[in-house]
Order: structure tokens, then sequence, then C-alpha cells
């Protein structure tokens, strides 16, 4: 059967030619598509990066363009010379395929007579020469349509063609099969030998293949399980091989048919291409020597046998003999006993005295064996650790208990399958320095603590999928740079404190992403960074800071704000709305409380010329560290922004101070504590009342003393400390002011 297909040579001054073509013998094919070639009168190779190619070859002439039947605007090769002619020709390695026609359009120069004739020499090899391998010559018209374009002609060469030129005039003796350029006894012309213009050219490679000689041999198996086994063999000399697979009896195999495709699927449960119907479907298609085999009975007997092939699609050639054990046949194991297990004490997963098992859940006995995903359930009892020291291990129904952690060791794999009931579920602790797969429509639940040692910001929880449940914790700790986290599969629940998850981070300063849902706990002694990457960001629940040498929104031209849905909690370590350099507003806004009883809070970095905003909607706590910005900060503010009554408790042995302070809360604020609200720039009451508690003072630097901007009605009550800065070095009397 021959596969035809189109390599289109459009012969415009056009400048990149791609090109993959590949040996039909070999299992390849000439692809369809359109290749643009460039007039030129050097060789032009297509595919020139590999031993397998077309080539265009053009001799004798030059590039011009069309001036009759109106096609000026068409590039052509003029052939106006005795000799000269245009060459397409295979490559040697393309051995299986050959020319199965070719479509030229072209005119003469005459504007008069527009009919011209050329002579076509065909040959049977890909190293054309005049004097031998000729297959034929003849004689065709090139000529204009009548509306001014030019009309396509299609010639079909003899059957086996390689290659072939177009001559304006060639002699030809039929007694000799030589061809020539001249005159002489027993040669007739062929073609008219007027210039010829051709404007482009296309090409129908015609593929073939021949089936292999050698039939795959030596069927072995390995790895056999209770619904699994390898089977290995020997490769015949065809470029790929089809396995076909029948459980039960041997029975009758149907062979493959020449020219038609089977699917292969090495899942017995999801079978490939039946061979008629005899039983034997397709398990593999490749170059390979072996095939992993999975979804199979237990002490169940499978049949093999393997078929060498050539070619592709239509021009599928196939082996159908048989050969030293091909075909070869299988038996799966028996099913393992399923047993109930749980932890016996701490040690390795792959060590029996780490279990005790039971046949019904209520006897239980020490193993003599360990569990796998085909038994029952399996428990990890509190205060047991297991580790899965190296290897792949399958599971189904796991539960770790609270207090109970199962730790994957680097190198190990721990893969959840899709079993009946709970696939696993972790109230204690997942310490996960390894790998982590999970099979579609797996469930993986996560109430305890999911902890990632492994150095990188993305985590899939393979197919299935896992929930951080309300009061769950994910915790990176092996992370060590500024990425943003990204997560596969992998929900977190919704909600504030217990009724969110919670995303812990205690490893280098990765971006929490853009919209996370639950908790954010922020514990990086030795690390920061800016902690967010897009301009809009949100935490649906608390927001807690426990260490870091120093994190911030941004610090350079883009913005970024960050709701809070929660509580914000500052326990420790540095935090800058603002970073240092930034020249835009950085914002957060807490919905719920500001607790500031550690490190350090500002609006804005020592440095950061962009302005730093925190917005409070309930109340704010300040029982210690530091909360606002320093004096030299001349950006900076904090704002009351709540629907109801707000309260600043400044009970830190630090004032709070700020540059600017704002309160837009139509029910006021109030000012209580042991300390002070120092404002160094501007105070702004929007909407409402404060309450100063006699607890605001209005700061004097060098660089200016601040003030309260201009309101309406009674919008502070209380007294209001203002300070006057006196610059040194003059003795002089000053005006401070009158009541």
């Amino acid at each position: 059967m021959k596969k035809v297909l189109h390599l289109f040579l459009v012969l415009f001054l056009l400048p990149v030619i791609y090109v993959h073509s590949q040996d039909a013998f070999m299992g390849y094919n000439y692809p369809t598509a359109t290749y643009p070639l460039a007039w030129s009168t050097s060789l032009t190779t297509f595919n020139a990066t590999t031993n397998k190619e077309v080539t265009f070859l053009v001799s004798g002439g030059g590039i011009n363009s069309a001036t009759v039947c109106n096609t000026s605007s068409i590039s052509n090769y003029q052939l106006n010379g005795s000799s000269a002619f245009i060459e397409i020709s295979l490559t040697p390695s393309s051995s299986a395929s050959s020319i199965g026609s070719f479509i030229v359009t072209g005119s003469s120069n005459s504007t008069s007579t527009n009919t011209a004739k050329a002579g076509i020499v065909f040959s049977s090899s890909t190293n054309f020469s005049l004097t031998s391998n000729i297959l034929g010559v003849s004689e065709s018209d090139f000529f204009p349509a009548s509306n001014g374009t030019w009309t396509p002609l299609t010639i079909t060469p003899p059957a086996g063609t390689k290659s072939l030129r177009i001559y304006r005039r060639i002699f030809y003796n039929s007694t000799t099969g030589v061809a020539q350029t001249g005159t002489g006894t027993g040669f007739v012309q062929i073609g008219l030998g007027v210039t010829l213009r051709i404007a482009s050219a296309a090409v129908d490679i015609s593929t073939s293949s021949i089936a292999p000689a050698t039939q795959a041999s030596n069927i072995i198996f390995s790895n056999t399980t209770f619904n699994s086994f390898t089977s290995s063999f020997t490769n015949g000399d065809g470029a790929k091989r089809l396995v076909f697979m029948k459980e039960g009896t041997q029975g009758t195999i149907t062979n493959p048919t020449d020219g038609v495709v089977y699917t292969a699927s090495n899942n017995w449960t999801s079978k490939g291409t039946q061979l008629g119907t005899s039983g034997y479907y397709c398990v593999y298609d490749g170059t390979g020597s072996s095939v992993d085999i999975s979804g199979l009975s237990s002490s169940t007997t499978y049949w093999l046998q393997v078929f060498e092939y050539n070619g592709t699609g239509g021009g599928t050639k196939y082996l159908t003999t048989t050969a030293t054990n091909n075909p070869r046949s299988e038996t799966t194991s028996a099913a393992p006993v399923a047993y109930f297990y749980q932890s016996k004490q701490t040690g390795n997963w792959g060590d029996a005295s780490s279990w005790s098992q039971s046949s019904d859940g209520n006897i239980w006995i020490d193993a003599v064996g360990t569990p796998s995903f085909s038994d029952n359930s399996i428990n990890i009892l509190a205060n047991h650790d297991i580790t899965i020291h190296s290897g792949s291990i399958s599971v189904d129904e796991l539960t770790v208990a609270s207090n109970a952690k199962l730790i994957v060791a680097s190198g190990a794999t721990l893969s959840v399958v899709n079993g009946t009931g709970s696939d696993l579920v972790v109230n204690g602790t997942l310490e996960l320095s390894g790998s982590f797969a999970s099979a579609a429509s797996s469930a993986i639940s996560i109430n305890g603590t999911l902890e990632n040692k492994v150095n990188s910001a993305s985590f899939s929880a393979g197919s299935g999928s896992m929930t951080i449940a309300a009061g769950g914790t994910y915790r990176v700790n092996g992370y060590t740079a500024n990425a943003v986290l990204t997560f596969t599969n992998v929900s977190f629940t919704s909600g504030i404190g217990a009724l969110g998850a919670t995303l812990y981070i205690a490893s280098g300063a990765p971006r929490i992403p853009a919209a996370q849902n639950g908790n954010v706990i922020w514990n990086t002694p030795t690390s920061g960074n800016s902690i967010f990457n897009s301009a809009s960001n949100s935490i649906t629940g608390h927001f807690t800071i426990v260490a870091t040498t120093g994190i911030n929104n941004g610090a350079g031209g883009s913005g970024r704000t960050v709701t809070v849905g929660g509580n914000m909690y500052m326990e420790g370590g540095i935090y800058h709305v603002s970073g240092a350099g930034a020249t835009v507003l950085n914002s957060m806004t807490v919905n719920g409380n500001l607790y500031v009883s550690g490190g350090t809070l500002f609006a804005s970095a020592t440095t950061a010329p962009g302005s730093g905003s925190i917005n409070v909607l309930g109340n704010v706590e300040y029982t210690g560290g530091l909360l606002g910005g320093l004096s030299t900060v001349t950006s900076g503010t904090i704002q009351l922004i709540g629907t109801t009554p707000q309260t600043v408790n400044l009970s830190s042995i630090n004032p709070l101070t700020i540059p600017n302070f704002t309160v837009n809360n139509a029910l006021g604020a109030t000012l209580s504590g042991t300390n002070s609200l120092d404002v160094f720039r501007t105070v702004t009451i929007t909407a409402g009342t404060l309450n100063t508690g006699d607890k605001l003072v209005l700061k004097s630097t060098a660089s200016g003393t601040a003030r309260i901007a201009a309101g309406t009605g009674s919008y502070i009550s209380g007294n209001v400390i203002t300070e006057t800065f006196i610059p040194g070095g003059r003795r002089a009397f000053r005006f401070l002011g009158h009541p």
C-alpha cells in the first residue's frame, strides 16, 4: 500500500524553509506541508539538518519577474540556455520513497504564442544522470490561463522516479535510454527550446514500506504480582513492534492487517484495540523491548504475541510469523489476603515489626508483612513515627492519628490510590522530604499538618485532590528562595482562625499566592523579602508574623495591596508595608483587629520615598514592639476606617509613632492606654470624632511641626499636646503661643 503525502515547493522569494522529511523505510514519512523556496542558482536542500532530504537544483538560467500574462508581481526562474534545467531529487537515504507526481506553473516568453513545450526527464536514481537509469522522457505544455494567472500543470512520472529534470529542450534515444542536450543520431528532440518562465512547483512524495524479515522472539516475564507484570522480548528488524495480549486460554489470534493502525494501552482495565474478535488486545506500540502491564486479575493466565512492523498509517507493513517463545504466556500470582494494619511502635514502614495486623479489625497480632494499598484500613497510632526510607509505597484508607507522624524521606515516594473509603487522612503530621503522588479521584484530607521539606516553590497533590481542612496546616519548611508558591490540585479551606486552613511559612521568603484562603503564619528568623507578587492580594483568615529579618509588600515601582479578612498579629520580626526603595503606594487593610506585641510594623521603610498605609477596620492593640514609623520618614499612614466605634490601646513601652494618622469612621475612635500616639505630619479626621484620651501628641522636628487638618463640626475631643522644635546654637526669646 502506498501513502502519498505532499511537499509543496512554492518557489517564491520567501526567506525561511521548514522541512521535516524522513525515510519511510525506517518507519518515517514525509509530512503534508507547504515549503517555500527562493529561486537561486545553487543547490537548495530541504531539511538540511538530517540526511533525509529533498533537493532542488537550478542550472543555466536566471531569476526574472514575469512580463507576460499580467504576472509581473510573480518572481520566476527563466530557462533560457540550451542546457538549462531545473532538477528535483530525493536523497539516497530515502530508499523507500519515490516521486508520485508534481505540479508546475509557468509560461513561454512569447506574447503571441501562449504555449511552450518542455522536455522532462525521469530517473530511477537519486543521483541524476542523462546516461543511465532513465525511466523515460515526456513533452509537457507550459502556458498561462486566459485570465492572466499561470495555470498549474500536473505531471505523473513513471513508477519509481527518484529524480527528474525539466529542460527547455532535450534529445532522447528511447532505444538506448540515454538523453543529451544536443542532437545526435537516433535522438529525438523533445521540447521547443523557447525560453520558459516557471513560477512554482509542488512535489508529491509517495512512500511505501516493506514488512520486516525477522520477528521478535524470546518473550520473558519479570516483576510478576497478582495484578501486574513486565514483559520483555528480543527485537526483530522492524522499525517498531506491537504487543497483543489475551486473558485465559491461548485461542487463535487474528493477525494485524497492513495499513491498519492499532491503539495500545498497557492498563488492562482500559484495553487497546482488539484484533478482530480474537480477544487479543494491543498493549504496546513502540520501538522498545519491554512493556509494564497493569490492571490484571490475580491467578490468571495471559498470552502475549509480538509483531514487528515498518511504516506508518496506511503504509504500515506487519510481519505476522511466530518465533521462538513468541507467543508465550504468564500467570499472575494469587491475590494477597487483605489485613487491617495499625502501627505497633515507631519504626520503618517496610519493617513488619513496626506493625500489628488483624483479619477482622478487632483481634490484633504481630504483623508478618507490611501494609499496602490492597489491604484494608491502615492506621498510624498516636505517638508513633513511621518512616518510608526508600522506594515507592502505595496506600489507601490510611489515617495518621493526632500526635502521630508519617515521614517520607528524600528519595522515597508516597503514592495514594483511589480505593474504597477515605484514601488518606492526616490528623497528625505528614512530613515530606521525598515525593508525593496520587491517582485520579483519590481524596486526601489534611486535618493536621503537611510539612513540606522539599526545596521547591511548587507542590502538586498528583492526579487526586488534596484539601487542607479547617484547622489543618500546610507548612513550608524546605524552600529557600523568593518565588510565588504554586499548588496543583490542592485547596485551602477558607475561613478565619480555626474555621480556615493555615499556610505556615517556616523557611525562605516565598511569595504568598494572590488569593490565599485561610490563615497565613510567617516565621522565618533568617530570611526576608517582598512577600507578594500581584497588585491585589488577599488572605481570608488571620495574618501572623512571628519572625523575619524583614518583609514588605513591595520595594520597587509596583504597588501591592493586601486585605486581611481576619486579624493581623505582629509578634516579632520586621514588616514594612512599603519597603525600602518603594516609589508607589503599598497598603495593608485589616478587616479585624490589629495586634502588635513585638517586632516592628511600619507603614513605610526608613528610606522609602513611596508611601505605605495600614488600614484597620477593628481595634488596635499595641502592647509591645514598634508600630507606625520613624520620625525621619515623611510618608506612611495609619487609618481607622471601621463602621463600629474603634479603640487604639497604647500600652507598649514605646509610643505609636506615625507621619500621618487618619480617622474615617462615622462612629469615631478613642485613644487609651499608658503611652501616646505621636504624629509627625498630619492628623486628619474625615468622619467621626477622635477622642484623644490626652494621648495625642503633635510632634515638632527640624523639618516641621505636625498639624491637625481642618475639619467640620466637633471632630476632636480631649487634650492634644503640641510640641515646638527650638533649634540650638542661639540664645534668644521666642514666642511659643498664648492661651
